[in-house]
């Protein structure tokens, strides 16, 4: 970690980070290339070494949420994967474990984190599963 970039992060991802001694680097970024596609196209880095992180929610009285990373080149496969799998509240594309290190955003647009899959590891709750992520159509 650069101790003097942290700043550049959302609080709150700071925090969540710091709280599972997750070891990881700020890199700070244009924010008006913080979308994926358009940071790694400037900054040298490619769509399978860039992760989304999507919160779901379920429906109805007792309402669920699950923190889902998938690879930029993947879309989150919500109808079929998720839905059976709310038990649980961080699901991670195994895919990403076949990556050195991931771009992550930084809870804000000048930032993002760039940390090892592994270290995800660390985090409570955290389920690695197959084909979380599904591939993207082409336009």
């Amino acid at each position: 970690m650069v101790e003097s970039a942290q700043s550049l992060l959302d609080a709150k991802v700071a925090s969540a980070l710091n709280l599972y001694q997750l070891s990881y680097r700020v890199f700070a970024c244009d924010p008006t290339l913080a979308d994926t596609s358009a940071f790694c196209e400037h900054y040298g880095y490619t769509l399978d070494q860039a992760a989304n992180t999507i919160i779901v929610a379920t429906k109805g009285e007792s309402m669920k949420f699950a923190c889902c990373v998938v690879l930029a080149v993947s879309k989150l496969d919500v109808n079929k994967k998720v839905s059976g799998l709310l038990g649980t509240k961080k699901y991670i594309d195994s895919k990403i474990l076949q990556v050195s290190e991931l771009v992550f955003g930084g809870g804000n647009r000048s930032s993002k984190v760039l940390l090892a899959p592994d270290q995800l590891r660390k985090m409570p709750g955290v389920e690695f599963i197959e084909a979380l992520g599904i591939p993207k159509q082409a336009p």
